[in-house]
Formats: structure tokens, C-alpha cells, sequence
């Protein structure tokens, strides 16, 4: 890198030298200013070819490039009861409740954080009411979950489905289950809160525990079409089940 700090050097140099051919004398505002700059940050070691504002899922580090996209999904490590991510307190926040817990579960993974995912963009998959629901998080303005990339685990980086609208698509099967076998060896340990397509079996928003009240859910072991929506259980406390995160690179 220094060698190219030294050319310009000496294009300079040679020009002082060649008084005989016609040149004149090099002055300093004769440099120009993009040539002196990026003298100053060869020198420096800071030539950087990657521009984050131009990434949409930012800069690779390793390469200096724009960072390939991909939205990442993954299970809680817990699994919870259907008015315990938010739902209990006296204003209830269903939403950054879940979201927090994937964001919980996204910090304590060493392999999860590999994938650069921007922490303000880690978001459960859930339907929670008719303005936030699993089909509209690609078009909320709080979520925008990218449609043109593939949707990979993120334990272990296999494609399960080539966008997020294949990934919702009820009457898509995922490529491979949506859980890993090492996150959920067992089909019970995959299953999750949904609510997907449905407006009423949400345990009212995810704020009900009785058993009067029901919540779909999905079972992230399989490839079947409807995986997101395998049927419902009543909100009973006896209930327990994890929540489906996905993630992205990039942004602020």
C-alpha cells in the first residue's frame, strides 16, 4: 500500500526535475485534492472500497465489500406461556416483549452473532393483531423484513425457503424444516406461538392464559406447507411453547 503513496511521490518529484521539458515547478495546490486524500489515506491504511450507506445488508469486513443478504430465523431458548412475552403487564407490549426475547436469545448464541444481524432488526414472527401480523411484516414500517433475499437458520445456515414470501406461503413447503435438528431434535421442542392466519386464536393478542381462549401455533420440525400452521391449544398456563425469530444485517 505504501508503494502507491510513493508513486505519487514521485510523479511529483519528476515533474520538479523536468523544468527543461516545460514543467513547472509542483506546488502543493497543484495535487489534486482527491489524489492528495487519498495519498493521506493510503498512508493511513484506511482505502476503504466498501460504503455502508450503499449496502443494503452492510459491509463485509473480511472482504471489504457489500455483505450478501439473508434473513435468518431461529427458535427462543425458552419457551414460554401465551401471555409471557408482554402481555401481562398493565400496558401490554406484545411486541417488544417477543421481540426482546429473540433479541435475548440472538445475544447469548455465539453462533447466532456470526451473522451480523443488526439488533434493531430481530424480530419474533408472530401474529399479534390485525396491524402487526406475520403476512404484513414485510411491508410494516417497524419491521420490513427483505422479500429478495433466502431465508436461512441460523444455526447452521441452511436455505429453508428462496424469500420471505415463499417462507409464509402457506401452500409452500420449506426446503428443509425450519429448525435445525440441533435446536429442535424432537417435534415438540419446535413448536412455536404463531397466530397465523387468524384474527381470533391469538389468546386475545397474547395477553390470555385461560383456557377458554385458544393460540395457533406452528411446528417448525416440518416441511409441510401449513408448518406455520398446525392447529391451536387453549391458553391454559399448562401451554408452553417457544417463539420463531428472523433477523437481518445492515441499517443503524
Amino acid at each position: 500500500m505504501k508503494a502507491v503513496a510513493i508513486s505519487i511521490s514521485a510523479v511529483i518529484a519528476l515533474a520538479g526535475c523536468s523544468s527543461i521539458l516545460g514543467f513547472k515547478d509542483p506546488k502543493l495546490q497543484d495535487v489534486p485534492e482527491d489524489a492528495a486524500q487519498m495519498d493521506a489515506m493510503i498512508d493511513a491504511g484506511s482505502l476503504a472500497r466498501c460504503k455502508p450507506t450503499e449496502c443494503a445488508f452492510g459491509c463485509n469486513t473480511t472482504t471489504d465489500a457489500c455483505r450478501d443478504g439473508a434473513v435468518w430465523i431461529y427458535l427462543t431458548a425458552g419457551a414460554y406461556a401465551s401471555d409471557a412475552f408482554g402481555g401481562t403487564g398493565a400496558t401490554p407490549d406484545v411486541r417488544g416483549g417477543a421481540d426482546a426475547l429473540c433479541r435475548k436469545t440472538y445475544t447469548e448464541s455465539a453462533t447466532l452473532k456470526t451473522r451480523s444481524c443488526n439488533l434493531n432488526r430481530v424480530h419474533a414472527v408472530i401474529s399479534i393483531g390485525s396491524a402487526d401480523t406475520i403476512e404484513l411484516m414485510s411491508s410494516n414500517p417497524a419491521i420490513m423484513v427483505p422479500t429478495s433475499v433466502p431465508v436461512q437458520r441460523g444455526d447452521d445456515a441452511a436455505v429453508v425457503a428462496n424469500n420471505w414470501n415463499d417462507f409464509t406461503d402457506i401452500n409452500t413447503q420449506p426446503r428443509v424444516a425450519p429448525a435445525s435438528p440441533g435446536s429442535a431434535p424432537l417435534e415438540d421442542n419446535g413448536i412455536v406461538w404463531s397466530g397465523f392466519k387468524s384474527t381470533t386464536s391469538t389468546c386475545k393478542g397474547w395477553t390470555s392464559s385461560l383456557s377458554t381462549d385458544s393460540g395457533v401455533q406452528g411446528h417448525s420440525t416440518l416441511t409441510a406447507g401449513n408448518w406455520l400452521s398446525r392447529g391451536s391449544v387453549t391458553c391454559s398456563g399448562t401451554n408452553f411453547a417457544r417463539l420463531l425469530c428472523a433477523c437481518w444485517s445492515g441499517g443503524e
